[in-house]
């Protein structure tokens, strides 16, 4: 089942900061899946890291839950956003971005209406287990996690952008 995690911090270089830490300390898989993502005191939305050491030709699950979660990187950061990230996750947010048909809009609203400016968060889709790791390593009030399984339709979304 896979679903979407956020980890939302009070301060814009909270979530880098918690992500570098645990990078340094732990060699989980989903390190190398999850994305930050920024909303500064000026209003815009960026992405402040991704793994430099994953390699961007991989297939199989560990390329799509990447681009899963590049796929609201992409929804949330805009265009330096689908900079930073390819594949299905930034051509699913190019999709969002123009249509507002989406089934991910009221995912990608929820995640900015918990982001106000001069915070940071923690993104990342993939399966229940990799998305307990990180919510365990993380170790964050409930408060500042938002959790959701996906729909089916937004499943369907996703096979079908990457077709």
């Amino acid at each position: 089942m896979l679903e979407m995690l956020a980890i939302t911090f009070d301060r814009g270089n909270a979530a880098e900061r918690t992500l570098s830490d645990r990078r340094a300390a732990r060699n989980d898989p989903w390190l190398s899946e999850v994305a930050v993502v920024e909303h500064g005191v000026d209003g815009r939305y960026s992405v402040k890291a991704k793994n430099p050491d994953v390699d961007e030709t991989k297939s199989g699950k560990g390329a799509a839950i990447g681009g899963l979660t590049g796929l609201f990187v992409g929804a949330i950061g805009g265009p330096f956003g689908l900079l930073l990230w390819s594949g299905i996750g930034a051509g699913t947010g190019a999709a969002i971005g123009e249509s507002r048909e989406s089934a991910f809009l009221p995912v990608v609203e929820e995640l900015k209406a918990k982001l106000p400016p001069d915070s940071s968060l923690l993104a990342l889709i993939g399966e229940t287990p990799a998305l307990d790791g990180m919510q365990s390593a993380v170790d964050a009030p409930p408060k500042n996690v938002l959790r959701r399984t996906l729909t089916s339709d937004q499943a369907k979304e996703l096979a079908n952008s990457a077709a």
